[in-house]
């Protein structure tokens, strides 16, 4: 792999939309790591768009790019993507060059970049869901090392929601966040009238209680 090229990390279960995506991000000039449910059928396409494969019991999301991030750091990665398998990179810059300006503004990679262009899923107040949490992160190492007492990008005790919303407030409280409304990753979320709503949506929502629970516990005590 060339790591002057970020990494883009993407939990998948690799249904029949997934591949296109990975292939897109791949085109765009970014290394692909991928965390496959150890159920999921893994074939020869996807490994040839793989940089690091980690094919395990899905953990969920939180911690599945955890766990992706460590292990690109020990790649040697630089820069990471978090994203989903429903999204795909800016179409207009290339991974290299949004890459360039994420290290301008943190030189020792220790910061958050979203990219919140995405115009869709907005508030009364016409605030895009893009806008409002970290979603679609960029993380560079020193932030990965470090962040949550070094466990990992992001918050991992929540189950399904929150982590994103959560590290947009955290980052902020540390001075380090960046939001970019110039940069669009497109996320075709079910909700958005994407794709079909999948039974594992289904399940994820009976933690939205706990998780909106303990954000609220959190976000009290100053999200330590």
């Amino acid at each position: 792999m060339d790591n002057t090229k970020p990494w883009v990390l993407i939990p998948t279960a690799l249904r029949t939309h997934a591949l296109g995506h990975i292939s897109v991000w791949y085109s765009a000039g970014y290394n692909v790591g991928l965390f496959v449910d150890n159920d999921a059928y893994i074939d020869e396409d996807v490994r040839g768009y793989s940089h690091l494969l980690v094919a395990a019991e899905y953990p969920g999301v939180w911690k599945a790019w955890n766990i992706l991030a460590k292990a690109a750091i020990g790649l040697g990665a630089q820069v990471c993507v978090l994203a989903g398998d429903d999204m795909d990179p800016d179409e207009h810059w290339s991974g290299p060059k949004i890459m360039a300006e994420y290290i301008g503004h943190f030189p020792i990679l220790d910061g958050v970049m979203q990219p919140c262009g995405d115009p869709q899923g907005k508030d009364a107040n016409g605030v895009p869901a893009a806008a409002r949490i970290c979603g679609s992160p960029w993380v560079g190492q020193e932030w990965i090392e470090r962040a949550y007492l070094g466990r990992g990008p992001v918050n991992s005790d929540y189950n399904a929601f929150y982590a994103d919303e959560e590290l947009l407030h955290y980052a902020t409280r540390r001075g380090k966040l960046w939001m970019r409304p110039e940069l669009v990753q497109f996320h075709h979320h079910w909700s958005f009238g994407h794709l079909p709503r999948q039974d594992y949506h289904e399940r994820n929502q009976l933690t939205w209680q706990q998780d909106k629970d303990l954000f609220e516990a959190r976000q009290k005590a100053g999200f330590p």
